[in-house]
């Protein structure tokens, strides 16, 4: 009668042997065992899944290294906590680099936002400043994207007075921003 011992070393002889019968029947023997604790890592049934099926993989590849009087499911427990780890802290080292590049980014676009407000402040001002009929044509045209044509013909005006408009406003906006 072989007791519980027996049967561990006897199937960590044939698993390190590479007796691929022996690995199918620590699978079936302990895969529930496994993915609960896997999934107690993770949360994540997939990636418990994935955690499991890496450390059989890992125990394959590594069998000879096995020692016959340990139990070998204590191995593969080590081993998907060890990818675990491994996984969680690449995750880690990853999120603090997205952070601190939206950060950065942040930082940056802010700069370059105030900069830019301000820049639109002025234009703004400077838009202001023009002519009525003027500043109406240039609003037309430059913010609400009419061509001069659609222009002439709200206002009833030739296109090329909704030229010329256009034209002495870029002057003036030009000559007041440099």
């Amino acid at each position: 009668m072989l007791n519980k011992f027996n049967l561990n070393n006897n199937l960590n002889i044939r698993l390190k042997n590479g007796q691929p019968e022996a690995f199918r029947e620590l699978y079936d023997l302990h895969y529930s065992s496994f993915y609960k604790y896997a999934l107690k890592l993770t949360y994540d049934n997939q990636q418990a899944k994935d955690l499991v099926q890496e450390a059989m993989i890992r125990l394959w590849k590594k069998r000879e290294l096995i020692i016959e009087n340990k139990p070998v499911n204590q191995y593969v427990f080590q081993i998907i906590k060890n990818i675990f780890l491994t996984q969680y802290s690449k995750k880690q080292k990853q999120k603090d680099s997205l952070a601190l590049l939206i950060q950065e980014t942040v930082t940056e676009f802010v700069e370059q936002d105030d900069t830019k407000v301000i820049q639109m402040n002025r234009v703004e001002a400077e838009i202001e400043k023009l002519p009525i009929k003027s500043r109406t044509i240039f609003n037309l045209n430059k913010k609400r994207g009419l061509n001069y044509k659609e222009i002439s013909e709200m206002l009833n005006i030739s296109e090329k007075t909704v030229e010329s408009h256009i034209y002495r406003a870029m002057q003036k906006l030009k000559a007041e921003l440099t």
